[in-house]
């Protein structure tokens, strides 16, 4: 007996199998991840042949998803709670801002262009929030995320 043959390399002389050491007959894997008091778990197989090489791919395929998952319910928690909150945002500058939009635009302080563009904004994310369905082009800044205080920087990133 080879000093370099390994464990899996006589069992498989053993089963009458001539094949390397590095494949197994299938493959499953499982990854597995908490947040937020939800579990996120992606289990990936096959029943072909596969090199450990492959199974590791398939490891690191079920770990990305796992993460897409979370950022993708991050997205719709956020999302949801903008939906309930964000009519009640609106309504409480809405007065205000009429009154702004009624000032001709060469007339405006800067404080009142913010409150008019505010409300603007508010009133884009709170229809951007109802549409998100767990789209995979949904995108956001995550420096703009950070900020819990401020949901509509978690839904529009342009803002």
């Amino acid at each position: 007996m080879n000093k370099a043959q390994t464990h899996m390399d006589l069992k498989a002389e053993a089963d009458g199998l001539h094949r390397p050491a590095s494949t197994v007959d299938a493959a499953s894997v499982r990854v597995m991840q908490s947040y937020d008091y939800c579990h996120f778990e992606v289990t990936l197989g096959s029943d072909q042949p596969l090199t450990l090489d492959a199974v590791d791919a398939l490891r690191k395929g079920a770990a990305r998803l796992c993460d897409k998952a979370i950022a993708q319910y991050k997205i719709k928690k956020a999302s949801l709670c903008f939906q309930q909150q964000g009519p009640w945002k609106i309504a409480q500058i809405e007065p205000e801002a009429m009154q702004i939009a009624a000032i001709a635009e060469k007339d405006r302080s800067p404080e009142q262009q913010a409150t008019l563009k505010r409300y603007q904004d508010l009133q884009y994310a709170l229809k951007r929030a109802i549409e998100y369905d767990y789209q995979d082009d949904y995108t956001v800044d995550p420096d703009e995320a950070a900020d819990p205080d401020d949901d509509i920087d978690l839904l529009h990133p342009d803002l």
